[in-house]
């Protein structure tokens, strides 16, 4: 039984997690990850635990190495010059040693040795062993034979996993899976811990508990949702504005653009979306290259009705990173009932220009996004093979949030519910999924039935990080807690600040958002539009 995992090194740990709490808390937590995994699996009845690393380059990293080893766990620096051939040279070394062998990363701190030993067992039957994790990658692997099914596999990719499994099939190998677990990668993900059985990281869950959890905060936002336009040319059932006038028709303008991102040096990610059509705004692409230039990782949600050759070229030119389409179904008759017009064919067309428009680039990534509901679930599987046969590489279901319009209303809400219907679905979906080898997974980066799962928590917005690390902004300026609450108030009611009149240092702290905050950490009120989040659907 083996960890893989690099020294804990300032400015060098968790590189992702580090672009949202910054590069002191990510080193803390990698310490913490490490040391919670080697304390849960230090288990010398049933196996020899190691710790695989590189090499420590000085007396403070070998004596911090030496006391994270301790009495029992051995170390192993096969010192290779990739992931790829690291963990193979690991295998290589240990199947020399051991009947089989189970490699974990090291940033799983809720892993426990149950876990372990269920995946060891597995091996009686199948030749390999693989932990999947949410976004497309491994947590662990196991083999009883050093099998190459490492260096011919680009690592760090979305579809990792699949391809790792497909290339395993290919040499004749049979492949098992341990369950999902989320791998600590970036901010997000540590909501994962809430799920986790409680007697498990705790080091880690003492960390992430002092990580940015104050009434005020000490930085401002570096994700921001910014909505460019507040004009749409559709009318979907599931959105407030179809019913609802939340705000006067606004276009973003690049001067207000630049108040917006001017004082955000830590900018690290913008999503150009709320609940207007983006690309109704010509200046969005000047933005979009902007936002990149300041190092930010971009993203647009787009209805993709739009989308002609010579907007596919622009978003392309852009530097995008990531194209989301929105497509509530894969049927005409269900897209249309969704939408309030048939739009199936002109998607199709649009994205068939983002496709040519990109070549053999890498960006922008494309995938379609479903709000899942009891109306269009069953198409799921359907919209996995309509996303391979237009070149779109994921597939994500989104939630469901009750206005009390159209379809967003509980009798058309998955959320707490769970049937024989529902996992046939998922199923059905995943087996689609695996053979075109288009990743299938639910906003969050979690699990799709996970989704639709109840919190047993009694105020699970408790664990909501948005207050302290992101911020929405409205075509008009105004300043929001979060993207799902405007689909549950008014502007005006959700308002938090606004950058036509206030600075970020004076909206970020101020009094509203501290209040916020004082709620979301059992010091004070829940906001209204925080008090159904968790419980009528997901966080």
């Amino acid at each position: 039984m083996a960890v893989i995992s690099k020294l804990p090194r300032l400015g060098r740990s968790k590189t992702r997690l580090a672009r949202t709490v910054g590069n002191e808390a990510a080193l803390a937590l990698h310490r913490a990850f490490l040391h919670d995994e080697l304390a849960q699996l230090e288990n010398p009845e049933f196996w020899q635990l190691f710790l695989i690393h590189d090499e420590p380059s000085h007396a403070g990293e070998r004596a911090e190495l030496a006391e994270l080893l301790g009495q029992r766990t051995r170390s192993m620096a096969p010192g290779q010059p990739s992931l790829a051939h690291e963990l193979l040279r690991s295998f290589e070394l240990l199947v020399a040693e051991f009947d089989r062998v189970v490699i974990v990363s090291g940033d799983v701190p809720q892993l426990t040795a149950g876990l372990v030993a269920a995946a060891l067992q597995q091996l009686d039957q199948a030749d390999v062993v693989l932990g999947p994790g949410p976004d497309g990658g491994y947590y662990l692997v196991g083999m009883k034979r050093p099998y190459d099914i490492f260096t011919a596999i680009p690592m760090g990719t979305a579809a990792v996993e699949r391809a790792t499994v497909a290339h395993a099939q290919r040499l004749g190998l049979t492949v098992a899976h341990a369950p999902v677990l989320t791998d600590m990668d970036e901010a997000q993900d540590l909501l994962a811990l809430e799920s986790a059985p409680a007697h498990v990281a705790a080091q880690t869950r003492q960390v992430v508990a002092g990580l940015e959890r104050y009434e005020f905060s000490p930085q401002l936002p570096s994700e921001l949702q910014v909505e460019v336009t507040s004009r749409c040319n559709l009318r979907c059932s599931a959105c407030l504005i179809t019913y609802e006038e939340l705000d006067s028709p606004a276009d973003l303008t690049m001067q207000h653009w630049q108040r917006v991102v001017g004082d955000l040096p830590r900018l690290q990610r913008v999503a150009f979306q709320l609940n207007g059509e983006p690309l109704l705004n010509p200046h969005v692409f000047a933005m979009i290259a902007d936002a990149r230039r300041r190092g930010a990782f971009t993203v647009m949600n787009s209805n993709g009705t739009l989308l002609d050759s010579d907007r596919a070229g622009q978003v392309v030119a852009s530097g995008l990173h990531e194209l989301r389409i929105s497509l509530d179904g894969a049927r005409p008759e269900t897209v249309a009932q969704m939408a309030g017009t048939d739009i199936l064919a002109k998607v199709q067309r649009g994205v068939a220009a983002v496709v040519r428009a990109r070549g053999t680039a890498a960006a922008p990534r494309l995938s379609l996004w479903m709000v899942a509901t009891r109306k269009n679930i069953q198409e799921l599987p359907e919209l996995v093979q309509l996303a391979a046969d237009w070149g779109v590489d994921e597939v994500y279901t989104q939630r469901l949030v009750l206005t009390g319009h159209g379809v967003a209303r509980p009798e058309f809400s998955l959320h707490g519910r769970s049937s024989v219907l529902l996992r046939d679905v998922m199923a059905r979906a995943e087996a689609v999924a695996a053979k075109t080898g288009v990743a299938l997974r639910a906003s969050g980066r979690v699990p799709i039935l996970q989704s639709f799962q109840t919190s047993d928590e009694q105020h699970p917005q408790r664990g909501c990080y948005r207050p302290w690390r992101s911020a929405v902004v409205t075509a008009g300026m105004r300043v929001l807690p979060c993207c799902i609450g405007s689909f549950t108030a008014s502007y005006s009611d959700l308002e938090l600040g606004n950058l036509a009149t206030e600075t970020w240092h004076e909206i970020y702290n101020g009094e509203r958002y501290r209040a916020l905050r004082r709620g979301i950490l059992e010091r004070g009120p829940l906001r209204p539009e925080c008090r159904d989040c968790g419980r009528l659907w997901s966080l």
